[in-house]
């Protein structure tokens, strides 16, 4: 939102004593293209969010059906053609590791803005910077690099197109409140007998199972 409706550029713009509310120009959010490049959990919270702000959403997931609600399935390159703004939701393994490179970022329409509050490794930075100097993008937000942190000098950080934040998207008062008392609670659930909410490896509780050791367990198969 911030990249869409230019606030970095205008504060920065005020702060220097220059007074210009036609400077630049900001987009209206409605009926923008928002493409998620992932469809997980946090994948269709911003989906909802984003409905919310009247956007279109199209999605890329190879877990997902071709329409998934108010979501539109397409390919990845399909998406990245298309989106007004891309923002990634993806896990970094082999598979993703620089997703988001040289070929990919010439896909995007030169008005077109990346956010990645995901994982650094997911973008080829080095890529991403020349298509940013190129104008083959209108800008960026970016949460996480592939080094953090990042050196001061990094020229994404130091980018006028960029936002740059100490990867903190998820950080808030009530976040880490939230963060220790779930903690606290999958513990206990382990103590307790229960299988708790969020299970890395599902096949050690499914070995017990087989054990008889979680008896009582409320969503054994």
């Amino acid at each position: 939102m911030a990249l869409l409706r230019d606030l970095p550029a205008f504060d920065r713009s005020l702060k220097q004593g220059q007074y210009e509310p036609n400077r630049f120009m900001p987009r209206r959010l409605e009926r923008l293209t928002l493409g998620l490049v992932g469809l997980g959990r946090i994948g269709r919270a911003v989906a909802d969010r984003a409905k919310t702000f009247g956007l279109n959403v199209l999605a890329t997931s190879r877990s997902a059906e071709k329409q998934d609600g108010a979501i539109r399935l397409l390919p990845l390159e399909a998406l990245l053609r298309e989106a007004d703004v891309v923002s990634l939701h993806l896990p970094l393994n082999p598979q993703t590791r620089h997703i988001i490179n040289r070929k990919r970022l010439s896909l995007l329409k030169k008005t077109a803005y990346l956010v990645n509050t995901s994982r650094g490794c997911l973008i080829d930075p080095v890529s991403l910077l020349e298509a940013l100097d190129a104008g083959l993008l209108a800008g960026a937000a970016l949460d996480v690099f592939e080094h953090e942190p990042p050196l001061p000098n990094d020229p994404l950080v130091n980018h006028p197109k960029v936002i740059a934040m100490p990867h903190v998207a998820f950080r808030s008062a009530e976040a880490l409140i939230e963060l220790r008392t779930r903690a606290a609670q999958q513990i206990a659930d382990v103590l307790a007998g229960r299988v708790p909410e969020h299970v890395v490896n599902p096949e050690v509780f499914q070995s017990r199972d087989r054990q008889g050791a979680y008896p009582d367990r409320p969503n054994a198969s």
